[in-house]
């Protein structure tokens, strides 16, 4: 079974992606009113340490700056850059976008990705653009300044990087899962306004590599297109086949869902109605993957305990296939890059290999999911908390209302206000 390889450096990487992922365990155990940045910072320094042997020595330069929203859409928005002791010209930009295991949230509220917004860029970006939602975390991403006394605090990332002004800067931009989905967003937009007067790069000399992980698709084809293409920009992809979240929005790889871990669990009557909507929201968007053609890594249904339901049933079956989602999205990549999950603290439940946990994450989503497809939760389907749903978009650091339809004035509207914040935040400064 071929697998594509996987460098020492980016199994580094790799393990600063998921760091970032620190603030949304904690958040859970943290009271009103407490400094969830500190807590974080604290975290992500203790995790440095311990991973140091391994991924060598990285100090934390900017950052962690943390939003919190107040939805289980958008959970928690995370970014911090690293720089390495080894290689003082080596920075990582580490994102986090929503809570690991929302993309059955995402299924959800339609509006996220049924709109999309026009990247700008100029004429060889002519026809791009991006999901509304993740044109929603690109903006709180632009305009996040870490507080307090954390490293940059009170600096945007683009003004951080205006500092960098040694010897010839080589950043790498990732994140996992929806995270990875922004960092290609994030990438894009850097690799735009390097060299531009009065951003970043004024020699236009750095070298820029976007490591997007476990992602869903964050634009159309034209973004996809533009993105791989992009001089001065090296896009890497890399996703597990049994993954269901690289598989989102591009309808055609939507389509393969429901019989993703076919025959050993079976595709069920909810599983495919929720695919089926999905695909019917997406369609027109041509949402494509950027390296849309890198081999994917080979994944394997897992049959441990807990994991197979014995004697097989209906039921059962839609019970291991969440339980199978939620492990393939993280498990195998962990194995793959050599990632110690003992290194964090404060674990977030998606991370942890219990098949029953898993399950309990990912319930409150999907039984959003299937309501809004119309579909009756399954009794094997546990409690009523379907967690709150979305009530205000944000774009940079205001608050909009949702509106009720994807179409109509308030949706074309919001649409505009976050197409203005890119182009604000592409522009040259003065």
């Amino acid at each position: 079974m071929f697998q594509p390889p996987i460098s020492k450096k980016q199994e580094d990487v790799f393990a600063l992606a998921v760091f970032a992922n620190l603030s949304d365990g904690l958040r859970k155990s943290t009271e009103p009113g407490c400094d969830i940045e500190e807590r974080t910072l604290g975290a992500l320094n203790r995790a440095l340490v311990k991973a140091k042997p391994f991924i060598g020595g990285w100090n934390v330069v900017w950052g962690p700056s943390v939003h919190l929203f107040n939805s289980s859409v958008f959970a928690v928005n995370t970014m911090y850059v690293a720089q390495s002791t080894l290689d003082p010209a080596q920075y990582v930009v580490a994102i986090a976008g929503t809570n690991t295991t929302s993309v059955f949230d995402w299924m959800a509220e339609e509006l996220l990705v049924a709109l999309q917004v026009p990247w700008g860029g100029g004429a060889e970006a002519s026809g791009a653009k991006i999901a509304l939602g993740i044109a929603s975390g690109l903006t709180v991403l632009q305009e996040m300044t870490p507080s307090g006394q954390r490293p940059g605090a009170g600096k945007t990332l683009a003004e951080f990087l205006t500092t960098l002004t040694g010897a010839k800067v080589k950043l790498d931009v990732t994140g996992f899962g929806l995270g990875g989905a922004l960092a290609s967003t994030v990438a894009l937009w850097l690799a735009d306004t390097k060299g531009l007067p009065g951003h970043w790069d004024p020699q236009d000399n750095a070298q820029l590599t976007c490591l997007s992980l476990a992602a869903p698709s964050a634009g159309n084809g034209a973004f996809a297109s533009y993105a791989d293409r992009k001089r001065g920009l090296k896009m890497v992809r890399f996703a597990n086949d049994l993954d269901i979240v690289p598989q989102a929005w591009n309808a055609a790889s939507l389509a393969k869902v429901a019989t993703l871990y076919s025959p050993i669990i079976p595709g069920t009557e909810p599983i495919r109605a929720l695919v089926e909507m999905t695909e019917q929201t997406t369609r027109k968007g041509n949402y494509t993957q950027v390296q849309a053609m890198a081999p994917p890594l080979m994944g394997r249904v897992k049959y441990n305990e807990g994991f197979i339901t014995v004697p097989p049933s209906p039921g059962g079956h839609f019970v291991d296939f969440i339980k199978q989602v939620g492990y393939q999205h993280i498990g195998p990549y962990f194995d793959w890059f050599h990632f110690n999950p003992n290194w964090m603290e404060a674990l977030p439940s998606a991370f942890e290999e219990d098949s029953r946990a898993l399950f309990a994450e990912l319930a409150p989503g999907v039984r959003r999911a299937l309501r809004a497809a119309g579909v009756q939760p399954p009794a094997e389907l546990p409690g009523k908390n379907e967690g709150e749903g979305l009530r205000t978009l944000q774009a940079g650091r205001e608050l909009y209302p949702v509106p009720q339809s994807v179409e109509g004035p308030a949706a074309e509207n919001l649409v505009n206000v976050l197409a203005t914040a890119l182009k604000r935040n592409a522009s040259p400064r003065n």
